[in-house]
């Protein structure tokens, strides 16, 4: 009886945390994900027209915009990673 009482006190208090953590983590990786999209539309395009970068010597402007998008995408991912971080310590 004293063990079922704790778990009726403590689940509803955890689903509330976990709401508001999955809330809040939401729209980041939504931004990861769309940040993931012009990543490899980044990549393919190097890829695809790898004769063309080399043959106009553009291979340090495409190294560039690569890590520029790529450091969004880690940006924006740590961002939602120490929201989702919080869901260790409520467990």
């Amino acid at each position: 009886a004293r063990l079922s009482s704790v778990f009726l006190v403590s689940i509803p208090i955890l689903g509330v945390a976990l709401f508001f953590i999955a809330i809040k983590a939401h729209p980041k990786f939504e931004k990861v994900f769309k940040k993931y999209d012009k990543l490899n539309r980044v990549v393919q395009e190097n890829v695809s027209a790898i004769r063309v970068v080399k043959a106009y010597v553009r291979e340090s402007f495409e190294e560039k915009k690569f890590k520029e998008v790529n450091d969004e995408v880690y940006e924006n991912f740590k961002k939602a990673e120490k929201i989702v971080a919080f869901n260790g310590p409520v467990m």
